[in-house]
């Protein structure tokens, strides 16, 4: 600064006036601390609203020259410090000024260190400082360049697209696994992975109002009430039958006593049929014209039979009522292994020739799921499965076919039957391990075959709610352990 200069200025302040930015062309307030005799600067021409060109009383801030507020504006824009200094930054109030900008009455400011008179740093200086330098050369070329922004754009529009085509694509998928097969799990366990994996129904899932009249396994069994097995065909039915009625002595109904009535006579008296392997009810139980017989007969409200055999549910709701109660359970086995059980059983034929094996699985479509909701035609949905699920878990005390000893102990300790003989001790040793009513010899498919494999896909596919079903029944095995004393074991069977 020239000394002419110099002087003005302490001639002003002895007059108490604050030194004029705007007259200070040598730069005293450079914002950056470039140098200016360094740098080509090419002034900012200002203009009025008529075009023509404004007053040269502009500033130096960085790169640019910029118009410094009218004094009527300054009190917005600018800042007096307590020791008399201005500051006018990017945003309202001046950036830090270097130690060549640095403009104060007394003079005590040291801008190049960051540092106040009394040697404290200034952490407000450098802040200010920061924020100019990274806005003014890293954000605001940013903003300006068009390509860039574009670019912002392109990839924001293309994460979002990315992002609602993995949801959509997720819930399909998702979807499309509820009702597809496991092959791996197939040919691995003779399993298949269905809708949920064995996960329980709803809470709200509800019950038909006719099966009301059958007790919910966890309430406390009554002297009215009747125990009925569901007879899952090929599911050790036969021989749960045969210990029931020749080995622990139950009056059983089923379709053997039948076979000394007539079904068209409703009024034939209920009688005691009495054969060298148990004791029977003159009534049919396995059909439907049977059971409208036997509930004209009032089979349960007569106490005759102890035990109830049947396929049917729904239908032979009608023996009981809310007084005299059925109690249900039941065997249940791999839906694969039973479908293939049966086929080899029935030995179904077509054209005079015994049908194959896979056009048999194709007759059989998700029976039980089928026998426990009453669906019996159309086609069946999760809603049916649940219906089913609900049903085992409320009102069915579960056996395993794969879990047969226990599954025999838990059924004698819940009824509070016993074998009070070793006669009893080894008939039921000798039906339920050795002889095996119904069993038959049949070769086991090859899984490594692949057209074993092609059948059990068709197996699988025609059936995938009743293997769903089974996993469920499975934990609640599991489930109604805590429903037995925990000597269990120990209990006479």
């Amino acid at each position: 600064m020239t000394d002419s200069a110099t002087n003005g200025e302490a001639t002003r302040r002895s007059n108490g006036v604050q030194p004029d930015v705007e007259a200070d062309p040598g730069g005293q307030h450079m914002v950056d601390t470039i140098d200016p005799d360094a740098v080509d600067f090419q002034p900012l021409v200002l203009q009025n609203k008529n075009g023509d060109a404004a007053d040269s009383n502009n500033i130096k801030v960085g790169h640019h020259y910029r118009r410094s507020p009218p004094d009527s504006e300054k009190g917005g824009n600018s800042d007096v410090n307590t020791n008399g200094s201005t500051n006018s930054n990017f945003f309202g109030t001046s950036p830090p000024s270097d130690s060549s900008s640095s403009s104060s009455i007394n003079g005590d400011s040291d801008a190049s260190s960051g540092k106040s008179k009394d040697g404290v740093f200034d952490g407000n200086d450098l802040f200010y400082r920061l924020q100019y330098v990274i806005r003014r050369k890293y954000i605001d070329p940013l903003l300006r360049d068009e390509s860039i922004m574009s670019s912002v754009y392109v990839g924001l529009a293309s994460f979002l697209i990315i992002f609602l085509f993995g949801t959509v694509v997720s819930y399909v998928i998702g979807k499309l696994r509820m009702v597809t097969t496991d092959e791996k799990s197939l040919f691995s366990s003779s399993t298949v992975k269905v809708i949920r994996d064995g996960q329980p129904p709803p809470p709200n899932t509800k019950l038909p109002r006719n099966l009301d009249v059958f007790a919910d396994v966890g309430e406390e069994l009554t002297t009215t009430d009747t125990a009925m097995f569901w007879h899952v065909h090929r599911s050790a039915g036969t021989t749960m039958k045969n210990v029931l009625a020749a080995c622990l002595g139950k009056v059983v109904a089923s379709e053997i006593g039948g076979q000394y009535s007539n079904n068209n006579d409703m009024n034939q008296d209920l009688t005691l049929v009495a054969q060298p392997y148990g004791t029977f009810v003159n009534v049919d139980t396995t059909t439907l014209p049977g059971l409208q017989r036997a509930a004209s007969l009032g089979l349960v409200p007569s106490r005759t039979a102890e035990v109830i055999f049947s396929p049917y549910i729904h239908e032979s709701s009608i023996l009981f009522d809310s007084t005299y109660r059925g109690r249900l359970f039941t065997i249940l086995r791999d839906p694969i292994d039973r479908i293939v059980s049966l086929y080899h059983y029935q030995k179904p034929l077509k054209f005079g020739e015994v049908m194959a094996l896979s056009e048999f699985a194709l007759l059989n479509d998700n029976w039980q799921v089928r026998m426990l909701s009453g669906e019996m035609s159309a086609e069946i949905t999760v809603d049916h499965l649940n219906v089913a699920k609900e049903m085992l878990r409320r009102k069915f005390l579960i056996g395993l076919l794969e879990e047969k000893t226990e599954s025999l102990q838990r059924f004698t300790s819940y009824f509070g039957w016993s074998l009070t003989s070793p006669e009893a001790q080894n008939c039921k040793n000798s039906k339920f391990y050795f002889e095996w009513a119904g069993s038959n010899e049949y070769p086991m498919l090859d899984y490594s075959n692949p057209a074993d494999q092609e059948v059990l896909q068709v197996i699988g596919k025609q059936n995938r709610f009743d293997i769903e079903l089974y996993k469920y029944a499975v934990k609640l095995f599991e489930e109604q352990q805590s429903l037995f004393r925990a000597n269990e074991e120990s209990d006479v069977i």
